[in-house]
């Protein structure tokens, strides 16, 4: 089987993926934007293919250059940028993937709004903007503050910031306007939605197939840029909780007809309240599947390449961890004794302890420590 991976980072998820791909014996190809550096980031043995990334352009580089080579192709993404053009590819080439036409409404966070303001899943107002128009400050004086900034698409990585006043919200929109200039694809049409911020604590949930895999604690910087501190799967939430959340975001995917392998589900808790942030319908990436797979006992990464192999994928169905897992990322505004320079594994029967500096400049992180108990 020959993989192609429209979209990777060189970190966590994208490495592990590859890495599996590569131990099952299949040729493995990194499609990627020229705004992506992948320089050296995987084995000499991964063919790492510069180019636009648009459905036309994949499909036509797969049909002309792999399929020479390779009849059997199978085709994913681990990059939120990419996953409505992964789809599109597999459609067109008749092999297995998710719907396209549902993964390609989804990552539009306005059909997002309107479906989960529907299933009664988002708390607050929403409106949303265009960058090609006027910006004044007066524009944005009715809203209630704070509010939080997003593209309608594009990365989840760029562009988003919570503003506290009118000025913030017109300053950080002519950012994003110099953004959207110097690279569009970062963010799409240039539609910019504003949301109400709701404080309370954040989660991740995965689903595979439909299905609750997992969920873990998201921890943030502190601040209106949402940088990633870590994850933990201690959550402090009852079994009833979990439970909750976990069939609230299986009946969100079955909505939108997502149900063929990995979504990855943002959401806050408010009181009783689940607000679902974002629905992300590729895989995970930071360390989110490891902490699945070290914490509930479900490898994502495996099961998705049994998924497009073809192979049945079966889910443990818990409600609560079987071990624990946690990941902290140092960041560049820790002391300089957290930036590692050197990369380590520290373990026993029960515990393992691995860290090693990991530079991420668009979210500030210089180094991870994880840690695993089971």
């Amino acid at each position: 089987m020959h993989l192609v991976i429209i979209g990777a980072r060189n970190t966590g998820t994208s490495l592990n993926l590859v890495d599996q791909a590569l131990a099952r014996g299949l040729h493995v190809t990194v499609i990627t934007a020229e705004h992506d550096d992948l320089t050296h980031v995987f084995k000499e043995e991964v063919n790492v293919v510069t180019l636009t990334v648009t459905a036309d352009n994949v499909a036509g580089y797969i049909q002309n250059v792999i399929r020479k080579d390779s009849e059997y192709i199978r085709v994913t993404t681990a990059h939120d940028m990419y996953a409505s053009v992964a789809a599109q590819v597999s459609n067109r080439l008749g092999i297995p993937g998710p719907d396209a036409e549902a993964v390609s409404r989804c990552v539009s966070k306005k059909y997002q709004d309107v479906i989960l303001n529907s299933l009664g899943c988002r708390l607050g107002a929403s409106c949303q903007y265009n960058l090609d128009n006027e910006l004044y400050q007066s524009r944005f004086e009715h809203l209630t503050f704070p509010v939080v900034l997003k593209p309608v698409k594009g990365s989840a990585s760029h562009g988003i910031r919570k503003c506290h006043t009118p000025a913030e919200v017109s300053d950080h929109m002519q950012c994003l306007r110099e953004m959207y200039k110097a690279l569009p694809e970062i963010i799409p049409s240039g539609d910019i939605m504003i949301e109400s911020f709701i404080n309370g604590p954040e989660y991740c949930v995965e689903i595979f197939d439909g299905q609750f895999a997992g969920i873990m604690a998201k921890k943030k910087k502190a601040g209106d840029l949402f940088i990633e501190r870590g994850y933990t799967s201690e959550t402090d939430l009852s079994v009833k909780a979990i439970r909750n959340i976990a069939a609230l975001c299986e009946h969100v995917v079955a909505t939108m007809n997502l149900c063929w392998g990995p979504v990855h589900i943002d959401c806050i808790t408010e009181s009783d309240n689940v607000h679902i942030i974002e629905v992300n319908p590729r895989i995970a990436g930071s360390f989110i599947t490891d902490i699945i797979r070290d914490a509930w006992g479900f490898d994502m990464v495996n099961a998705l390449l049994n998924k497009l192999n073809g192979s049945d994928v079966f889910l443990p169905e818990r409600a609560e961890p079987s071990g624990f897992a946690q990941v902290i990322f140092f960041l560049d505004s820790d002391p300089e004794i957290m930036k590692f320079k050197e990369s380590g594994i520290l373990s026993d029967k029960n515990i393992r302890l691995s860290f090693s500096p990991q530079i991420l400049t668009s979210r500030e992180r210089r180094s991870y420590l994880y840690l695993v108990v089971c």
